[in-house]
């Protein structure tokens, strides 16, 4: 962490989050972290899965550049694939070489 801080790098630390949220369900960290985990392994199951996902979503948002179409700002050009990649190439003209 301490690198990415030094050299500015962006990056989501799910530390943080699960810290916050167990010290506000005031449970203790076992407690906390048990419908998370599989078997207390340290390796997330679905509803860890899940958290995660939800956590780190509007992070990962910020970052993308165009933003998915779900997040953009509502426009006359909603809808319009033409900034998005497949594999690296333009959508529009993935499509139209693949038909």
């Amino acid at each position: 962490m301490d690198y990415l801080v030094k050299q500015k790098l962006e990056y989501f630390d799910m530390t943080v989050v699960h810290l916050r949220e167990c010290r506000k369900s005031k449970l203790s960290r076992e407690e906390y972290i048990s419908p998370y985990e599989v078997g207390g392994s340290g390796h997330y199951n679905p509803e860890g899965n899940n958290f995660f996902a939800y956590s780190i979503k509007d992070t990962v948002v910020k970052w993308l550049d165009p933003k998915p179409m779900t997040h953009q700002q509502k426009t006359s050009k909603s809808g319009d694939f033409k900034e998005y990649l497949f594999n690296g190439e333009n959508v529009l003209h993935h499509r139209e070489r693949s038909h």
